[in-house]
């Protein structure tokens, strides 16, 4: 595996795929990960599961779920992560699976950072799939859009209303996106144990299918050097740490706050 080109890569366009990230038994783990969220969805999953176009989804649920403990405890995994993304260190922020039914509708342009409490240079996501997946079912983004200063209004998926009004926050019309597009956009065929890496600043969407094909994935948030605590985020930031004691002091480090280092 080049390291350097992957992390050139990740630096240069706030994403990059990386074939074959994890096989074997930690293959099976993401899998068995899913599985569990699927069989057991935790008070924060969409409860619609039965649905064909529905997208499901959970998060925050590594403290239950035994498969997400034992991948964020594989020490050549994180090394694996470090030098692909450039961090020396990371805090583990959540984990997000997410379940694509056969009809499930497109979801709309939009980064991760303005839905999180987390403020920083290099946090990002780790989306695994043990499925195969086909550039019509996968994810779209656009190129070094994560080098913008700006950030956008989060959105509700279902019906595309803003979830925030703060002056700090664009909306991301028309105009604006054929900007931040400039670059073009990525699109990626998948098989199980590939993964890709993306800036939480890097725009993307999910696209729809064509071939009525469940798209499962599970997606590591992480957080990487010199990250923060902020207030500029959505009105209900996922996870809602804040409801369950945490202090969200604007600039604030991560340290004793709660988080998972990742040695």
């Amino acid at each position: 595996m080049n390291y350097q080109s992957l992390n050139q890569k990740y630096l240069s366009d706030g994403v990059v795929l990386v074939k074959n990230f994890i096989n074997g038994n930690l293959l099976e783990l993401a899998n068995k990960a899913i599985e569990y969220c699927e069989n057991y969805p935790s008070p924060f999953s969409t409860k619609n599961l039965n649905d064909k176009s529905s997208f499901f989804y959970d998060y925050w649920t590594y403290k239950k779920n035994v498969s997400i403990q034992l991948l964020l405890s594989d020490d050549d995994l994180i090394d694996k992560i470090k030098k692909i993304t450039g961090s020396k260190n990371l805090n583990f922020f959540h984990d997000h699976v997410l379940v694509k039914n056969e009809r499930a509708q497109i979801t709309p342009w939009h980064h991760d950072r303005p839905y999180y409490f987390v403020d920083g240079p290099n946090n990002f996501s780790v989306w695994i799939t043990p499925d195969s997946i086909e550039e019509d079912n996968s994810l779209a983004f656009c190129a070094g859009s994560h080098k913008s200063n700006n950030l956008y209004v989060p959105v509700n998926f279902k019906d595309k209303s803003s979830l925030h009004s703060d002056e700090n926050l664009k909306k991301l019309d028309d105009e604006e996106f054929r900007k931040i597009s400039s670059n073009g956009i990525l699109i990626y065929n998948m098989r199980p144990g590939d993964a890709i890496f993306f800036h939480n600043k890097t725009l993307h969407r999910s696209l729809p299918s064509s071939k009525n094909k469940k798209r499962r994935a599970l997606s590591l948030r992480m957080l990487g050097d010199n990250s923060v605590l902020t207030n500029i985020c959505a009105k209900n930031p996922q996870p809602p740490f804040e409801k369950f004691g945490m202090k969200i002091t604007e600039g604030a480090p991560l340290i004793k706050n709660g988080f998972q280092n990742c040695h």
